[in-house]
């Protein structure tokens, strides 16, 4: 899915910035694995009870089994494709530096704390919120957290030609 995300921006950008985007993709697994790693699935899965966050697996500790770690890994595909979705809405409006920042903070508290919220079994599992495929929580998170990335950037400068 990071080819296909990358082939998505860079056939919707300029010339001049496909480049960029092909990096931004390919460097995402990366920065948010390693996110992913030291909190983000900690705070996602790690026991939360009806809570708000975990508290357990920071650094995946206590994870020895395959199923476990399988489970860990699909996760960690899973966010990579939200933070792939804000990739696109900031295309061209954010340089890489920044972005691999603000992906590097969505993966490591922003989508685990709605994860913990829904799939972590958190308060709004308690309530009876269910989302089997992510439509609410990998696309809607991905979605609003790009709406919001383009909105404080702006528009894309040159990006249409006026016709006179």
């Amino acid at each position: 899915m990071q080819a296909g995300f990358a082939m998505l921006e860079a056939g919707s950008v300029r010339y001049k910035n496909y480049q960029s985007s092909l990096i931004k993709n390919t460097v995402i697994p990366i920065i948010c694995g390693l996110a992913w790693f030291m909190w983000g699935y900690a705070f996602s899965f790690g026991g939360v009870n009806s809570g708000f966050i975990g508290s357990r697996f920071f650094a995946i500790t206590d994870k020895n089994d395959f199923d476990e770690l399988s489970h860990w890994f699909y996760q960690y595909t899973v966010m990579c494709c939200t933070v792939n979705i804000i990739s696109g809405p900031v295309a061209e409006r954010m340089n890489l530096p920044t972005f691999f920042v603000f992906a590097f903070f969505v993966a490591a508290w922003i989508y685990p704390v709605i994860v913990a919220w829904t799939w972590g079994g958190g308060w709004l599992a308690a309530m009876g919120y269910s989302d089997f495929a992510g439509s609410g929580i990998v696309h809607l998170t991905g979605g609003i957290s790009g709406l919001v990335g383009a909105i404080i950037l702006g528009p894309r400068l040159g990006k249409e030609k006026k016709i006179n």
